[in-house]
C-alpha cells in the first residue's frame, strides 16, 4: 500500500468537525523530535530510529478530554563502510527501515497551575513500515494497526495570551503493530521519547 493515503484519512478525520465547533475550540499543535526503539530481532541494526511528526488536539472548554490526531515517522539507514588505515569509504544504503502513522486518539490535559500541561493520550494508529536489506535481498512493506498510550507534560507561556508557545516531553508506547515479512511474523512495536514544541489557544 502507498504511504499517499496517509495524509488523505487525517483530511477525511478533520472535515468531520464542524467549522463552528473548530473556531470556538481550544488545543494545541505540536512538533515531536525524538528517539524511537523498535524490536532487535526484527530490525536488526536499525532499531534504534530517529523519529519525527506533529500532532494536534482541539476541543471545548467543557469537554473533559480532546481529540487527538497525528502524522509520526522515522527512519534509519546502515551504509557499507570500507576503511583502509584511517582513509574510510562510506557506500551505499545496505540496511534502510522506516515507519510511517496515522494517528487517532484522545487525550486529557490537566492545568494544576497557570504554565504546566502534565497529560495522557491513548488512541490507535494505522503503521506503514518498510525494511530494505540489500544484503539478503528483502524489500518488503506492510501496514498494520495498532494501538498507542503516551504521556508527558508541557509548559505553555502566560495563559491569558490567546495564542502561546508551549515546549515540553513526551513518551510514547504502541503496540500491536504485527507484520508479516517472508512469511514470518515480526514486530514495529516501539517505544519513543521527544521533545515537543508547538503552540496552543
Amino acid at each position: 500500500m502507498k504511504r499517499r493515503w496517509i495524509p488523505a484519512i487525517l483530511l477525511c478525520v478533520a472535515s468531520l468537525a464542524p467549522v463552528q465547533a473548530l473556531a470556538q475550540a481550544e488545543g494545541n499543535v505540536q512538533l515531536q523530535i525524538g528517539l524511537r526503539t523498535l524490536d532487535r530481532d526484527s530490525w536488526g541494526e536499525v532499531d534504534d530510529q530517529w523519529a519525527w511528526g506533529v500532532q494536534a488536539d482541539f476541543g471545548a472548554a467543557r469537554w473533559p478530554v480532546h481529540l487527538q490526531v497525528g502524522l509520526h515517522a522515522s527512519e534509519r539507514e546502515k551504509r557499507r563502510t570500507s576503511c583502509i588505515v584511517f582513509f574510510c569509504d562510506v557506500g551505499k544504503v545496505e540496511l534502510k527501515g522506516t515507519l510511517q502513522e496515522a494517528s487517532l486518539g484522545v487525550v486529557k490535559i490537566w492545568s494544576p497551575g497557570e504554565r504546566v500541561r502534565p497529560f495522557l493520550a491513548a488512541g490507535g494508529e494505522i503503521v506503514n513500515a518498510e525494511l530494505k536489506d540489500r544484503r539478503s535481498g528483502v524489500d518488503h512493506e506492510e501496514t498494520s494497526s495498532a494501538a498507542y498510550a503516551a504521556g508527558g507534560v508541557f509548559w505553555q507561556t502566560s495563559k491569558s495570551a490567546r495564542v502561546r508557545l508551549n515546549s515540553g516531553v513526551e513518551a510514547k508506547i504502541v503496540l500491536g503493530a504485527d507484520l508479516g515479512i517472508d512469511g514470518t511474523e515480526e514486530s514495529a512495536d516501539y517505544y519513543q521519547l521527544a521533545y515537543l514544541i508547538g503552540v496552543g489557544w
